[in-house]
């Protein structure tokens, strides 16, 4: 069922609109080329209630183009090879039960205030996960962090704020507890004026990994993921619609060889599905 927030975002896009109307005025002519054709055939078949047949028609035109383009906020697809069912979600990442899978930068970065957009994946799981107990996530991923070599340690003068310490793209490291673990992954890098920066190649290399240590830890629990490369560090050459395309091919490849988990659900923002089409996205998922 639609929360009135998910329907608002994608009822009222200018997609959906245009796409409502050709479906009416289609909807319309048929019916009116089905009244000609009955006035043809019979002498004036609509005279004594033609307001009502008229009202009919477009109460009955408006019910089908409103079905026709009314978003699905889920559907899935299960695969018996390897055995493992994708949903594709319109929602909220962090309402989402079992594993979270979270983009970070190369600094694994956290802080709110002077780094961290608030409204990032990042900033969220700082807010709602951690209570906003910036310590507590900063501790978690030292000691995650403890055995992994950095690649570079930047000094506070080159980088006036941020984590001076670098991984490499791709660094995956695990926090929380065994029904709700963290898989941080390392997927864009974040230059010393805090700009971030990711690639394709940086992205599917990241994903690669992610299924490693989902395989790994996650004990085949459901695991979500958003639709990565869509926030701070966009992919400007890749449309959402290749990127969750990108996702969905990286996940089933790595399948292939070895069970992940018994789910994947890819969660799509709300504001991100009113401008995708949904449709397209399933079609995709039931051709694989």
């Amino acid at each position: 069922m639609l929360t009135p927030g998910v329907a608002h975002e994608t009822l009222l896009s200018a997609r959906t609109l245009q796409l409502w109307a050709v479906t009416f005025l289609t909807c319309f002519g048929i019916a009116s080329a089905a009244a000609g054709l009955i006035e043809a055939l019979f002498r004036d078949p609509f005279k004594p209630f033609g307001a009502y047949y008229l009202g009919a028609a477009l109460v009955g035109c408006c019910a089908i183009a409103t079905a026709n383009v009314w978003p699905r906020t889920s559907f899935s697809r299960y695969f018996p090879t390897p055995g493992t069912t994708i949903t594709i979600v319109v929602g909220d990442l962090f309402r989402q039960d079992g594993h979270l899978i979270i983009g970070m930068n190369d600094t694994f970065d956290t802080d709110t205030a002077s780094v961290i957009a608030p409204h990032s994946i990042q900033g969220q799981m700082l807010d709602r996960e951690y209570g906003g107990e910036l310590p507590r996530l900063d501790e978690d991923l030292e000691k995650a962090l403890r055995d992994v070599p950095a690649s570079l340690m930047e000094t506070r003068a080159d980088r006036p704020q941020g984590k001076l310490a670098r991984y490499p793209v791709g660094t995956v490291v695990v926090i929380g507890e065994r029904d709700r673990r963290f898989f941080c992954v390392a997927y864009s890098t974040s230059d010393n004026d805090n700009v971030v920066h990711s690639t394709v190649d940086d992205l599917w290399r990241s994903l690669s990994e992610t299924w490693k240590a989902v395989r790994r830890h996650g004990e085949r629990r459901t695991v979500s993921v958003s639709v990565l490369g869509t926030g701070l560090a966009r992919i400007s050459n890749l449309p959402p619609h290749d990127l969750i395309r990108l996702i969905l091919i990286s996940y089933m490849a790595a399948s292939r060889e070895g069970v992940i988990a018994d789910q994947l659900r890819l969660v799509i923002h709300p504001k991100l599905a009113a401008n995708l089409n949904i449709q397209e996205i399933e079609d995709f998922l039931s051709a694989q």
